[in-house]
């Protein structure tokens, strides 16, 4: 299911809350026992970012089986390229360019954040696709964002998808990555391409929260958000 935390990541104002944000893939093989342990986590909420077919053949099993909030915001649902983003010079392979067509969706973005800011203060809300990798690790880059975390680990959080916590900080933080050391070719691809991607999106829009207000995110919503992920 891939779920892990947003939280105890370093940022400028010390570390990220934990049972605040946690992120995972698919909810469909869950059990009651699992839904009980979710639910003693403190999760109230759900955010659901699979096309409208995946949820409807794949209905939402959290929602059976506990009393949460419940939203379905198709974050590659169609096609569509931000054009300052997206410069069509290959950089980051096909994977960047599938995640720039996914931040061009300021409205799923708008409605995502929207969600997030209208739960309970010190709920959980809990954010997943199909697998827990794509695009539920660009809604994860675009949250520890907001809160101020570095580069590097919002990189790392995105890796951990594809490699082993240890061979992911090989690649990104150990002095032996730079001196040569051989990272895996498919792990290696995936770092180019989120590198890619939050680099683009820093160089046009100066920051992520500045990316997050161009797509209609209300500065009451990022402070609502942000005051979650700190607070």
């Amino acid at each position: 299911m891939n779920v892990r935390e947003v939280g105890g990541f370093l940022c400028h104002d010390g570390r990220t809350r934990t049972h605040r944000f946690i992120r995972s893939g698919s909810t469909s093989g869950l059990t009651k026992a699992d839904a009980r342990e979710l639910w003693s986590y403190g999760v109230r909420s759900v955010l659901d970012l699979r096309g409208q077919d995946e949820a409807m053949n794949s209905p939402e099993t959290l929602c059976e089986l506990l009393d949460v909030a419940y939203l379905n915001v198709p974050f590659f649902d169609y096609d569509i390229t931000d054009q300052v983003l997206n410069k069509g010079d290959g950089a980051g392979g096909y994977v960047a360019d599938t995640y720039f067509q996914m931040l061009a969706n300021y409205g799923a973005v708008k409605q995502a954040f929207s969600f997030f800011a209208s739960q309970p203060e010190r709920s959980c809300t809990l954010f997943h696709c199909g697998a827990g990798s794509d695009r539920t690790g660009i809604m994860s880059m675009l949250l520890l964002g907001l809160a101020g975390v570095g580069r590097s680990d919002i990189i790392a959080d995105y890796a951990y998808s594809f490699g082993y916590i240890p061979e992911v900080n090989a690649a990104l933080f150990e002095a032996t990555a730079a001196s040569g050391n051989k990272v895996r070719a498919e792990l290696k691809m995936r770092i180019d391409a989120i590198s890619v991607v939050y680099d683009r999106m820093v160089e046009h829009y100066g920051s992520i929260p500045q990316f997050l207000e161009q797509s209609g995110v209300t500065d009451g919503e990022l402070r609502v958000v942000r005051a979650r992920l700190l607070g």
